[in-house]
């Protein structure tokens, strides 16, 4: 590499960009591949499970919401590793949240009842548990979420 040159994003060391489509097992695929970028820098198992709760919750959102017609869209995931946080940035072309604002994430009420548990209302709660400076934004037709997540290193 000659002086002054950079290494490309995709190349960096505390990097990892991928897309990918919005289905069920394409975002177990990009997950794995992110734990493992996250184990390969020494990240802690729990700091890994942090990451992978908060970024499952979103991919999926994304693929039951953002592309609820047609299934089929693309998911532009950039995960970095600064100053003991992985900062994430997803963006897909899908429909735009509701008001074009985060949706505010209340811990559910429950009833002993198993039966009277609700199918979903725990996700926004959970990321927004999880993340700091957690960012929503609508920009030429895409979506842009962003957020971080402090982490310990081994």
């Amino acid at each position: 590499m000659k002086n002054g040159e950079t290494l490309p994003p995709e190349m960096q060391k505390n990097e990892l960009r991928i897309t990918f489509l919005s289905d069920p097992l394409s975002v177990r695929r990009a997950l794995e591949k992110v734990l493992r970028k996250l184990g390969g820098l020494g990240t802690t198992p729990e700091a890994r499970r942090k990451v992978e709760l908060a970024l499952a919750e979103v991919l999926n959102n994304i693929v039951e919401h953002a592309y609820p017609i047609t299934h089929e869209g693309k998911i532009d995931l950039r995960i970095t590793l600064e100053n003991q946080q992985v900062k994430c940035v997803v963006s897909d072309d899908g429909l735009p949240l509701p008001n074009s604002t985060l949706p505010v994430g209340h811990l559910q009420v429950l009833s002993n009842d198993i039966c009277e548990l609700p199918e979903g209302g725990f996700g926004w709660f959970l990321i927004g548990e999880l993340s700091d400076n957690l960012q929503y934004n609508r920009a030429g037709g895409k979506n842009i979420l962003s957020f971080h997540i402090g982490l310990e290193k081994t």
